[in-house]
């Protein structure tokens, strides 16, 4: 068995003599064969223990790893933690909380003593476990692949691997190198408690498969194996998929192009979602396959603006032509491209004065001044659709900034007395639905006489007969 691990930890761990190796050594049979293992080929092993304070012998426990390790002169380090009230006040099962905190110590323990990687005693009994718990949550391809012997990048650490050298090694194995070694595992009596999940897969549905099919451990084992392979190539797939599609990504949000996205095929799809929330929230690693399928869904039949939950605080946010994977959709940075009105009510403007929308955003009014022969071109000519020029004579005083409001129209420029509804200008302008709402709009006491970004109206235009302008400007202004 020993040159078989040496040859696993070599090829498939990528783990080298010469650098240490943090390893999770709990005390029991995998975990003690997995430290003499490590030991007897020669790898400086930091033996990291935890003691969960889930039982009363977690005192015990610590002790005998501490042994273990001290009669091979190996550095010890352990830590308590009371993961019973850390799952109370998180909502997690013990199994959840106790997994994380687990590996948060082993990873920190890593980064602590410039490992190579952390090690843990997983075997192949443990993948089939494992496989058919993915099985019965609901899980896809990736759940079906299993365990692997690296992870990295991994839930914990971008940049230190989660290995398991004995995931091809099956607890009948084990047992009989603890015999032949003479080694003194603990005895984990809640490895016997049914009331956890796993356990109850382990005692009670893997037995009841056996009387289906007695290699039916082996069976799945090989599955996971095969589908490995496989999953190879679709992980390929994604990797291409991801480049084409994703837009931009920041802090607490993701962006795909929509139409890119939904160009691919609906697994990629899936593939790529979750790669999204991983990116997003690095601490969650495996999700229900209906939550995953219920975004998928909500893509393929989405209008702009629409909103969905979906996974560890996670939105889904339709935009036109983007698809937006966000904590709060109200702080996409689309907004920001956008004027944006605090106010909904009417707020007055002078001329000259200005108007603060929001904290991004001012709107001024500069004038009335003089039109001369040469200010005729850059009024004309005038292509940014945040400044406008108008005939000041054409105004009826008071000005008024506010909301869109039902029922809002305007005779764009160059229609003459033609209108449009102001809702029916938006959407023509591909303006996200989120955005119109708070959109400031200028009026004098007639009409709607300006739409930031759009239009502005044809009855206080600039003619060549104009003795007086004012110039309004929506300005975007950094934040102090």
């Amino acid at each position: 068995m020993l040159e078989l691990l040496n040859t696993i930890l070599q090829y498939y761990c990528k783990i080298e003599t010469y650098r240490p190796v943090v390893t999770g050594v709990s005390g029991g049979p995998d975990s003690l064969v997995l430290l003499d293992v490590l030991n007897r080929l020669g790898y400086p092993v930091i033996v990291g223990h935890l003691n969960h304070l889930i039982r009363p012998q977690g005192q015990l426990e610590a002790s005998l790893v501490k042994k273990s390790a001290m009669e091979r002169g190996l550095i010890y380090v352990c830590e308590e933690f009371d993961v019973p009230s850390y799952a109370r006040e998180q909502k997690l099962s013990i199994e959840t909380a106790a997994r994380e905190i687990r590996y948060r110590f082993l990873f920190k323990l890593a980064g602590e003593y410039r490992a190579q990687a952390v090690a843990v005693g997983h075997t192949a009994d443990d993948q089939v476990e494992t496989i058919l718990l993915h099985l019965l949550r609901g899980s896809g391809m990736a759940g079906l692949r299993g365990m692997s012997y690296s992870a990295l990048p991994n839930q914990w650490s971008n940049t230190i691997p989660l290995v398991r050298p004995l995931l091809s090694i099956w607890r009948l194995e084990v047992l009989e190198y603890i015999n032949r070694h003479e080694l003194q595992p603990s005895d984990d009596v809640s490895n016997l408690d049914i009331s956890y999940l796993r356990n109850r897969v382990r005692h009670e549905l893997i037995p009841l498969l056996e009387t289906y099919n007695p290699g039916v451990r082996k069976s799945i084992w090989r599955t996971a194996e095969i589908v490995k392979d496989d999953m190879t190539v679709l992980d390929h797939m994604v990797d291409q998929a991801w480049d084409n599609c994703l837009d931009e990504i920041g802090e607490n949000y993701l962006s795909f192009r929509r139409n890119d996205f939904i160009k691919q095929a609906k697994s990629v799809q899936r593939y790529l979602l979750i790669r999204g929330v991983r990116k997003l929230r690095p601490g969650s690693w495996d999700y229900d396959f209906s939550i995953i399928d219920r975004g998928i869904r909500f893509i393929e039949n989405a209008r702009s603006g629409s909103v969905s939950e979906l996974a560890q605080g996670l939105k889904l946010f339709a935009d036109l032509d983007k698809l937006w994977l966000c904590g709060d959709e109200r702080e996409l940075p689309i907004w920001k491209q956008f004027p944006r009105l605090n106010h909904q009510q009417g707020v007055n403007i002078s001329v000259p004065g200005r108007v603060f929308l929001s904290s991004d955003w001012v709107l001024q009014a500069v004038g009335p001044t003089l039109i001369e022969d040469e200010d005729h071109d850059e009024i004309f000519n005038n292509s940014d659709t945040y400044t406008t020029w108008v005939d000041a004579d054409q105004l009826a005083h008071p000005l008024v900034v506010r909301g869109r409001v039902p029922g809002d129209i305007i005779s764009p420029l160059g229609m003459g007395e033609s209108t449009i509804k102001i809702s029916d200008l938006m959407i023509n302008l591909k303006i996200p639905s989120q955005a119109r709402d708070f959109w400031p709009i200028v009026c004098d006491q007639q009409e709607v006489i300006w739409v930031p970004g759009m239009r502005m109206s044809h009855r206080v235009r600039v003619r060549a007969d104009t003795k007086q302008v004012v110039k309004f400007s929506a300005l975007s202004t950094p934040r102090e």
